[in-house]
């Protein structure tokens, strides 16, 4: 359970960690929290909440109905598998490489 900032994001995703997600509305963020947290909902990574009609109890049912679901959980890993994201640092890797290999034989060297 937590925010839905970008890098928290990330590195729950590459671990395949199941979330719930409650983004800061506009009256506090630039709206990108709510950005991530509805991709990440509608690619079935996580679960957002809206904080404006969030109280305790609801928190505490999202929260057990996920932790029973063992279907909804497997559900919800096997998405997080299947992300670009999780090679996001391979892929940028490659892109450098290629980028200084292309300009190293540019210059003839």
């Amino acid at each position: 359970v937590g925010r839905a900032g970008s890098g928290s994001n990330s590195e729950l995703l590459a671990l395949k960690i199941p979330m719930i997600l409650i983004p800061l509305g506009l009256d506090c963020s630039r709206g990108d929290q709510i950005e991530n947290a509805t991709v990440f909902e509608r690619n079935g990574w996580a679960v957002m909440l809206d904080q404006k009609e969030l109280t305790s109890e609801k928190l505490c049912g999202e929260i057990l109905k996920l932790l029973n679901d063992k279907k909804a959980l497997h559900t919800m890993r096997e998405n997080q598998s299947k992300s670009r994201l999780n090679n996001a640092a391979a892929i940028l890797a490659d892109r450098i490489k290629e980028s200084l290999k292309n300009r190293f034989l540019k210059r003839g060297l």
